[in-house]
């Protein structure tokens, strides 16, 4: 240990039980093999967020030498100040752990790496730091490779600008009016968000779309889920769409893997209230089109690849 500061810092992280002993002797091994510069950054994360940087030694990615996927998002991430040390710990593993990932986005990792740097270098892009924080699992890695794919591409498009994206846009239910709040035909979520949204037109098979709002649903191969997961995933899309739609979203686009995937006779038989409406996944749009009688909504299903122009 190089100075009586940074010491301080991994005492009080054992004392307050942030970690245990040995997570804080793993801690200090990974410490002792840090360069430099690395050093450095972990001062500046200690004063930011104390215990928290102690925490981020001792997960087990960028151990020296990293696996090059974990060791460029960490150096993308930490160079993100709006991210705290809780953030960055979740992300890489959330990377680490999407190394079983064989379908999709995210599947190959350099491509993931390549399109995260091209939306990090991207200083008019608006909200890249949230669409990275994710839940440290699974999930979370198939949440960030499937939006980065999604506004890479979209941002890569001839006719769309950085300016005109955002990523991760919140979705109160504050913005729904109390005449779809009330309705009973309507599932809406507490609140949501929008993976990707465009304030210019695009056009996608032939169909022209206004200002839309892309939701970005990176299951993998849905063949692969249990009939109960496949109705919780159409079930939990419907809801999100739903309230997309009542907050005054006309035109949504949902970007996945596989948009004429047929649900198995087991999600419609024993789980025909979550998918009683659809054989296909795409059929959700349709169903949720029929909601609004007073508004003319467009629920488009695409693949990710049918994103770029």
């Amino acid at each position: 240990m190089d100075d009586a500061t940074t010491q301080w810092r991994f005492t009080r992280a054992y004392e307050s039980n942030a970690v245990d002993s040995e997570e804080l002797g793993t801690a200090l091994n990974r410490y002792d093999e840090l360069d430099a510069q690395e050093r450095a950054f972990f001062k500046q994360s200690l004063a930011r967020s104390d215990d928290d940087a102690v925490e981020l030694l001792n997960v087990d990615v960028c151990n020296s030498p990293c696996d090059d996927p974990v060791d460029a998002v960490f150096e993308i991430s930490r160079d993100r100040s709006e991210l705290d040390n809780t953030d960055v710990k979740r992300l890489l593993q959330a990377t680490r752990n999407g190394e079983s990932i064989d379908t999709g986005p995210g599947s190959d990792r350099g491509e993931f790496i390549e399109g995260l740097r091209n939306l990090d270098d991207k200083n008019e892009l608006e909200g890249l730091e949230d669409a990275m924080t994710v839940q440290g699992n699974l999930k979370g890695y198939k949440a960030v490779t499937g939006e980065v794919r999604t506004a890479d591409k979209l941002i890569a498009r001839s006719d769309v600008s950085v300016n005109q994206v955002t990523m991760s846009k919140d979705v109160p239910r504050s913005r729904v009016p109390s005449r779809y709040q009330d309705d009973p035909n309507l599932n809406l979520k507490d609140g949501s968000e929008i993976d990707t949204k465009l304030e210019t037109s695009i056009e996608i098979d032939g169909e022209t779309f206004e200002s839309p709002a892309i939701e970005s649903k990176n299951y993998g191969d849905l063949a692969d889920d249990s009939g109960f997961v496949q109705g919780q995933r159409a079930r939990d899309l419907r809801r999100k769409l739903e309230t997309q739609a009542a907050a005054g979203e006309d035109e949504i686009i949902v970007a996945t893997n596989d948009p004429d995937f047929e649900f198995s006779n087991e999600a419609r038989e024993k789980f025909r209230d979550n998918v009683n409406d659809y054989d296909k996944l795409s059929d959700i749009g349709d169903v949720v089109e029929s909601k609004f009688d007073d508004r003319d909504i467009t629920v488009k299903f695409v693949s990710y690849d049918e994103l770029s122009d």
